[in-house]
């Protein structure tokens, strides 16, 4: 029966090679792969990419998914039947508006500003100042559980954020928001392409996954026509 079951799968993958079902953090797919995908559809014109909701507690088991984009964190073990591989996401960078940017003449002054928080990583702005050199039990500002909350109250003028560099690479092109320090720093996580082991390859989700990590070595300018 498994066997049959098998290789039904394969034939369906075989009879519809063109579409690839995926799942990723909605703020990942707002901010970074939404402006790319366009590339994408016209390098493979007969691969669709679908995609499906997103679950904070995914268990790596549901059939309607093909791709997974999920955070590591630091303590947290893949499942076996997965298997992974590093995109993008781990340097955080501190941003806020041009007006804001302009008070701050060494990173220990931020110690100062409204700092606007993750409320699942509040420990972000202490690994930013240690490696900036200015080491201190940060006072949080305004906290939020999706980055891309984040983004918009930095946009905003609510404050200075720090976040994934990956994630604002448009709004500090457009000048909507400024690096007041170009200094970086590794949160240990970072986002990850998953996907089944004991699922049969196909040509179409293949190509997206190295098409996604062709996008994350190339940067933004790589949306460039």
């Amino acid at each position: 029966m498994l066997a049959l079951e098998s290789a039904a799968e394969t034939m369906g993958r075989l009879a519809q090679p063109q579409r690839v079902r995926l799942s990723v953090i909605p703020t990942l797919a707002i901010q970074w792969l939404m402006p790319r995908l366009p590339l994408f559809n016209e390098r493979h014109p007969d691969v669709n990419v679908e995609l499906r909701q997103f679950k904070h507690d995914e268990d790596f088991t549901r059939d309607d998914v093909d791709l997974w984009i999920e955070v590591k964190r630091p303590r947290r073990r893949w499942p076996d039947h997965i298997q992974t591989r590093y995109l993008l996401g781990r340097e955080l960078i501190p941003v806020c508006t041009p007006r804001w940017s302009k008070q701050f003449r060494a990173p220990q002054d931020l110690h100062g500003a409204t700092l606007l928080h993750h409320t699942n990583f509040p420990d972000n702005w202490e690994r930013w100042f240690d490696k900036a050199g200015a080491p201190s039990q940060p006072v949080l500002g305004p906290g939020f559980d999706l980055t891309m909350h984040l983004i918009v109250a930095a946009k905003a003028g609510m404050g200075v954020a720090v976040v994934p560099g990956c994630l604002v690479e448009r709004e500090l092109l457009q000048g909507e928001l400024v690096m007041p320090f170009d200094i970086d720093v590794s949160c240990g996580r970072g986002y990850f392409v998953c996907s089944k082991r004991d699922t049969p390859a196909f040509t179409a989700r293949d190509k997206f996954a190295d098409w996604l990590a062709e996008q994350a070595h190339a940067g933004w300018a790589s949306t460039t026509p």
